[in-house]
């Protein structure tokens, strides 16, 4: 892989020593631009480039760079989608999403995982927060997050490539029941499968939390989960053991 401007292995690296306690060996579990490993993550640099308009023809420039994550991390990047919208109200959507991301925040602190968080609802999407280990403060973020409006989710989808661009993630969980603004998008459903071609590309795996628990009609999650290549996980409070270690599954 040519990089422009990087010479050798510490220049692909990054500037001083390996960060103590993350692996240099091992399987590929998602892409990163933290350059710990020293092990670039080729497809997810070249979409990275191509994503900023730019040819690959004469090598991959240096903060284009992604790097492989490999397993035996003690942490992990978890970026939350959140659909906010007028529809999550119905048959208390919301509120059921909102319990499950507590328990997941719980279970991130614990694992020491980073947390950011994304919601979509009204007209614009909003970065709520970016990576924190704190369940705290992403719990506080949770709590006030802006509901109501439409479902903006083909915007929240071009925000979340942004910020996986920069930051990187191991997994992306989409909370939705399935719907989507459609009204003034040039074929939406070609934009989601877009984002679902190019996190599979980058070995981002997304999990498509069903609010509607499997129940939904007209556009439902499980259609969504197919054109983002994601797992599909209904909400289910009576199951929420059985949904959370689903969720956790590595």
């Amino acid at each position: 892989l040519p990089v422009n401007g990087a010479g050798s292995p510490a220049a692909i690296r990054g500037r001083g020593e390996k960060d103590a306690g993350v692996p240099t060996s091992g399987r590929c579990v998602g892409v990163t631009n933290d350059p710990a490993s020293g092990r670039p993550h080729v497809p997810g640099s070249i979409l990275t480039q191509l994503n900023a308009g730019e040819s690959v023809a004469e090598g991959i420039r240096e903060e284009n760079l992604r790097y492989q994550k490999l397993s035996g991390s003690s942490a992990s990047k978890l970026l939350f989608l959140v659909d906010t919208s007028g529809s999550m109200f119905a048959n208390k959507k919301l509120e059921l999403v909102k319990g499950c991301v507590l328990e997941l925040l719980k279970d991130a602190y614990r694992s020491r995982d980073q947390i950011a968080l994304i919601g979509y609802g009204g007209r614009h999407p909003q970065t709520y927060l970016s990576y924190t280990s704190s369940p705290e403060l992403a719990a506080d973020q949770l709590r006030h997050m802006k509901s109501g409006g439409g479902t903006p989710l083909i915007e929240a989808l071009d925000m979340a490539q942004r910020f996986l661009e920069q930051h990187g993630a191991s997994r992306v969980l989409l909370f939705s029941d399935g719907r989507y603004n459609r009204k003034g998008i040039v074929d939406p459903e070609l934009c989601i499968r877009k984002f679902g071609e190019s996190c599979a590309f980058a070995g981002i795996p997304i999990r498509l939390l069903d609010a509607e628990g499997g129940n939904g009609s007209g556009q439902t999650a499980a259609e969504l989960a197919s054109m983002l290549r994601a797992e599909l996980i209904p909400l289910k409070d009576k199951e929420k053991q059985t949904m959370l270690e689903a969720i956790e599954r590595q």
